[in-house]
C-alpha cells in the first residue's frame, strides 16, 4: 500500500507544469529547479539598455557627416555585435548602404566596444571614450578610425512599455537597483521611483561585484540583462534571466529568457512563483499523509493485498492530477 513514488512525482510534476506554463506566457526557463527559485527571491536587479528601455531603433544621432565609405564600414563591423547600442546603429545605417565592404580582425570587449580592420588595414573602433581614447569627447559610443575621431552617437532613450509601472509595482513587495553600463542622463526618468537604487557607468565586472557584494548580505538577487555583455552577471545572479526581443538568441550565462514584451509580466510571474511552491506544499502533504494512513491500516491488518494493489498506483495518479490541476487553472495575473 505504501506509494514513496507519489513523493516522487510531485516535484517534477508541479515544477514542470509550471515551466510549461511560464513558457506559455513568454518566461522560457532552462529546467525546473530554476523555476524553483522565484520563491526565494527579495531582490530584483536590471540592466537599463536594452531591459528597462527599448533597442535604441529610433532616435539615433551622429554628430558629424559620414561619408558612403564610412557608412558601409560602420554598418559592416556593427553588425557584428548583438549589443543594444550596435544593432540601433546598425538599423539606423540600412537604408544607407550601397555598397558591401569587407572587414577582419573583429574583435569585442564587453561593455566598452567593438573594433574591426577595413581593406585599407585601418582600425575602426567603436565605443566608449576610454576603449577610443577620446576621454569626455562625448558620453555615448564614439567612432573613430586609426586613432582619429569621427564622431559621437546620442541617442533618444525609449523605455520599454509599462517600464516605470512594472518597478512602482515591485518595488513594494522587492528591493530594487539598476545596474547601467550608460552615463547617468536617463536618472531623471526614474526619479519616482523611490527605492530603487540606481547605479551608473557599470562595467560588467562591476555588475558582478554588485550582486556579490548583495549576495553576501543574505539576499536572493535575480538580475535582468540583454545577454552576452552582461554574463558575468547573469551567471553569479541567484537567478539570471536575459530579456530579448528575439528568443533564440544565444544566452549562455543566463538561467531563463524572458521575451521584452512580457518583462511588464513580471509580479505576476512571481506570485506564481510562490503558488507553485504552495502547489508543491500540497502534493508532499497529501503523499505523506497517504502514506502514513495507509501503512497505519495495512499494520493494524485492515487493509487486503488486492485493496492495496488498487491504492498504491490511485496514489500516482492522484499526484498528478492534483499537481497538473493546481497550476493549470491558476490565472497568471
Amino acid at each position: 500500500v505504501a506509494c514513496p513514488c507519489a513523493l516522487a512525482l510531485s516535484f517534477p510534476f508541479v515544477y514542470g507544469n509550471a515551466m510549461r506554463k511560464l513558457g506559455n506566457h513568454g518566461f522560457y526557463f532552462k529546467n525546473a529547479y530554476e523555476v524553483e527559485k522565484l520563491k526565494v527571491i527579495d531582490h530584483l536587479a536590471f540592466d537599463k539598455t536594452g531591459t528597462l528601455t527599448k533597442d535604441k531603433t529610433d532616435g539615433v544621432i551622429f554628430s558629424s557627416a559620414l561619408t558612403q565609405k564610412q557608412i558601409d564600414e560602420l554598418f559592416a563591423l556593427t553588425k557584428q555585435s548583438v549589443h543594444p547600442y550596435s544593432r540601433s546603429i546598425n538599423q539606423w545605417l540600412k537604408p544607407m548602404v550601397k555598397n558591401g565592404c569587407n572587414i577582419y580582425d573583429f574583435q569585442e570587449q564587453r561593455g566598452k566596444g567593438i573594433q574591426a580592420k577595413n581593406e585599407d588595414g585601418e582600425c575602426l573602433k567603436l565605443g566608449n571614450a576610454v576603449f577610443t581614447n577620446m576621454e569626455d569627447a562625448f558620453s555615448g559610443p564614439i567612432f573613430t578610425i586609426n586613432g582619429t575621431l569621427i564622431g559621437g552617437f546620442s541617442f533618444e532613450t525609449q523605455l520599454r512599455t509599462g517600464a516605470k509601472e512594472l518597478l512602482a509595482e515591485l518595488e513594494n513587495n522587492y528591493e530594487l537597483a539598476m545596474l547601467s553600463g550608460d552615463q547617468d542622463t536617463d536618472a531623471e526618468k526614474f526619479k519616482s521611483i523611490h527605492k530603487l537604487q540606481m547605479f551608473f557607468k557599470q562595467s560588467p565586472k562591476a555588475k558582478q561585484q554588485h550582486i556579490e557584494e548583495w549576495q553576501h548580505n543574505g539576499k536572493q538577487v535575480a538580475y535582468f540583462g540583454d545577454g552576452l555583455n552582461d554574463s558575468d552577471a547573469l551567471k553569479t545572479a541567484t537567478l539570471g534571466v536575459s530579456v530579448t526581443d528575439d528568443v533564440f538568441r544565444f544566452t549562455p550565462s543566463s538561467d531563463a529568457i524572458i521575451k521584452g514584451d512580457s518583462l511588464q509580466k513580471l509580479p505576476a510571474f512571481l506570485r506564481f512563483g510562490q503558488h507553485a511552491d504552495k502547489a508543491l506544499k500540497v502534493c508532499f502533504g497529501f503523499s505523506l499523509l497517504y502514506n502514513s494512513v495507509g501503512m497505519t491500516f495495512a499494520l493494524l491488518g485492515y487493509v487486503t493485498p488486492l485493496f492495496a494493489a488498487i491504492l498504491m498506483p490511485l496514489s500516482s495518479i492522484t499526484i498528478v492530477f492534483m499537481s497538473t490541476t493546481l497550476i493549470a487553472f491558476y490565472r497568471m495575473k
